[in-house]
């Protein structure tokens, strides 16, 4: 799992290994990400909902 957010206007994305090639991208707005109390609290949010996602084919 692999997380990237740079200026405080980015998009927080982390990039997810589901397996043999297969990756996701789970991308928070930038707006979206302003109701987060900073980027712990969005890092948790990200991790969260990587968690819960299966690859299926």
């Amino acid at each position: 799992m692999k997380r990237r957010m740079s200026a405080s206007d980015s998009t927080p994305t982390i990039f997810l290994n589901m397996g043999e090639k297969r990756r996701a991208e789970i991308m928070f707005s930038p707006v979206y990400a302003k109701k987060f109390t900073g980027a712990e609290a969005i890092d948790a949010e990200l991790k969260k909902i990587a968690e819960g996602l299966t690859a299926d084919n």
